[in-house]
């Protein structure tokens, strides 16, 4: 009898948990291919990994993968966060509303881990640009903050600044708060995401 009960709620929680959960989604394209890999070192005991990777629809030439350990960047102090060219290019005033808190909270980055990307891109000068159906990733350890450009045709202009602070909030909203284990948003312009 006992072994019944307790088959029963087992059942029932993992009914729950499953239930629980949003479908795990993410504005990324399928496939998506490492063009470009590089370690940024902060210090000497935290280094970042950037990656621009590339959808196999896209059209951009393939670059070499492969970190490159020599590369060592120093965090400069943030002087502006301004893109150098007008909307649609640049999107840095563009909202991010459309919320997506995805996965299991088990598999929820470290605070820790994010936090040392939200320093290094919030601290960081200036601005980057991506090739359309291109996205870019930092990682650190247990933690990835991703931006890629949803659009077909000319550049994304988007500032260090506003990626970190946005992969900020989203985990806050979806992971500290709400408990989720993963977040992503997709611009109002529908031409960028943050996952």
């Amino acid at each position: 009898m006992q072994f019944a009960i307790n088959t029963v709620l087992l059942v029932l929680v993992l009914f729950q948990r499953v239930h629980a959960a949003p479908p795990v989604t993410s504005p990324r394209c399928a496939g998506a291919v490492a063009t470009h890999s590089e370690v940024v070192a902060l210090d000497a005991n935290h280094a970042i990994t950037i990656t621009t990777h590339t959808c196999p629809n896209a059209v951009v030439a393939k670059r070499d993968v492969s970190p490159d350990t020599s590369i060592v960047r120093s965090l400069d102090i943030r002087q502006t966060n301004s893109c150098t060219n007008p909307p649609p290019t640049c999107q840095a005033d563009v909202p991010c509303n459309t919320n997506i808190c995805t996965a299991a909270y088990e598999n929820a980055p470290a605070l820790a881990d994010c936090n040392i990307i939200l320093k290094y891109l919030e601290t960081l000068a200036g601005t980057f640009f991506l090739n359309p159906q291109t996205y870019i990733s930092a990682i650190y350890q247990t933690c990835e903050f991703a931006l890629g450009y949803r659009g077909t045709t000319g550049q994304l202009e988007y500032p260090y600044f506003n990626w970190g602070s946005l992969g900020g909030a989203l985990y806050t909203n979806c992971i500290s708060v709400r408990r989720f284990g993963g977040a992503a948003c997709i611009s109002d312009s529908n031409l960028y995401f943050v996952e």
